[in-house]
């Protein structure tokens, strides 16, 4: 129960205004959307392969793309500002090897902690495990069906979290008192393997008709509270640790899902906001990390009761920050990969191919790794002394930068 007496004791400080308390006690439990984000992706992923086959190569290089290039590119157009900022409090001011390390993330590890990239490791760590184990995953699914794999996810995960808990004597990130163990054991996919497994049965169960996506309102709200409830109550408890993550992802996804279909049906313009923000989430949490961890945390100070105030202003501004990083981000990957392209041009040995008789140009129909489907977007000329275009090209669910050598025509169109 320490967990909760110093919750109280923290939050206690604003027992004068409702208004500060709600969100101090949504500030202390905001790590809890980690496990929504974590029941959400094997959702995402699972759903996206019902209408093609999966291809572990090509699946691996579009998700490490997916997840890389946002990372380097809040990176990198927020380090000058972060370390002037860092610079002006002497206790937090990050060594060059912890610089390099940071912005080179995940090809450097390690580093120094003070520097605010570093909360952002074990988030994306995080999504590269997953990804990387999802075909192995999907495969054990289509075997043994959705039930049975969502039961073996949740069978290794207690197995796992009991090892954690009590021979690695470790403790979840947000509880406020150590153990031998630490933190560690809780950090990496194991701890949360059945969350990820259960989106991606659900997802499954969803293509056939069938699921918590099809409940009426009263049993989603009805069994959303239960397992959050339950989850909740856990957390204080060093024996719920065993399955306290495991319960309220998906019941606070529940009572997201009821909310979120209230306001839509209340407004559709509403939806529409919605929908226009969605592709700007991961960047926004991963600006998130950056800005309410980091720059809020140096403005507070010994000032806690100035956090709840300046809390929405500091979400508001993140999502515009997101929103220009996202729009910046295609022009940063441009221009390092022409750089790397023109020095791979001015090193290579072997004499450059004849220019192909087909030019790219935006409305063609092409075939990427000989599949058909993929329409040219954007046509961009590298300025290296010689005719090699990058192409932005979609197949209406993926939207890639790739090498016009990458593509070639499809005939079928062109009949």
């Amino acid at each position: 129960m320490a967990n909760l007496h110093q919750l109280l004791s923290v939050s206690g400080i604003y027992w004068h205004s409702w208004y500060l308390v709600s969100i101090s006690i949504l500030g202390w439990f905001g790590f809890q959307m980690v496990g929504v984000f974590v029941l959400i992706s094997g959702f995402s992923l699972t759903l996206g392969l019902q209408t093609r086959r999966l291809r572990v190569g090509e699946f691996l290089q579009q998700r490490l793309q997916r997840l890389l290039w946002p990372l380097w590119a809040v990176l990198w157009l927020t380090y000058p500002f972060f370390s002037s900022l860092t610079r002006a409090f002497p206790d937090s001011i990050p060594s060059r090897p912890g610089v390099i390390t940071t912005v080179g993330f995940p090809l450097l590890v390690d580093g120094d902690s003070t520097f605010p990239g570093r909360g952002l490791w074990w988030l994306v760590w995080l999504s590269l495990s997953y990804s990387l184990l999802f075909p192995w995953l999907h495969h054990l699914m289509r075997r043994w069906g959705p039930a049975t794999f969502m039961v073996a996810g949740l069978v290794v995960t207690l197995a796992y979290r009991a090892l954690a808990l009590y021979p690695l004597a470790g403790h979840p990130s947000y509880v406020d008192f150590a153990t031998p163990g630490g933190p560690g054991p809780f950090l990496n996919f194991a701890a949360q393997l059945s969350t990820f497994t259960t989106g991606m049965g659900i997802a499954q169960i969803y293509s056939h008709g069938r699921g918590p996506l099809f409940w009426s309102p009263g049993r989603a709200l009805g069994s959303g509270l239960v397992l959050y409830g339950a989850g909740f109550i856990s957390q204080f408890y060093t024996w719920g640790w065993l399955w306290d993550d495991l319960l309220v992802p998906p019941g606070l996804l529940l009572l997201l899902m009821v909310f979120s279909r209230t306001l839509v049906h209340l407004s559709a313009p509403l939806a529409q906001l919605f929908l226009k923000l969605g592709p700007y989430t991961y960047t926004y949490i991963l600006l998130g990390v950056l800005i309410l961890d980091s720059v809020l945390t140096f403005i507070v100070q010994e000032r806690p009761w100035l956090y709840p105030q300046l809390l929405f202003s500091f979400l508001g501004g993140t999502l515009g920050l997101a929103i220009v990083v996202d729009y910046t981000r295609p022009t940063l990957r441009r221009m390092i990969m022409g750089v790397i392209r023109d020095l791979d041009y001015l090193l290579q040995r072997s004499p450059v191919s004849p220019r192909p008789s087909w030019y790219p140009r935006p409305g063609d129909k092409v075939r990427y790794q000989d599949q058909g489907g993929w329409t040219i977007l954007k046509v961009e000329k590298l300025l290296d002394g010689r005719e090699l275009y990058l192409c932005q090209v979609s197949n209406g669910k993926y939207t890639i930068w790739l090498n016009e050598g990458d593509l070639e025509l499809d005939q079928d169109w062109l009949t």
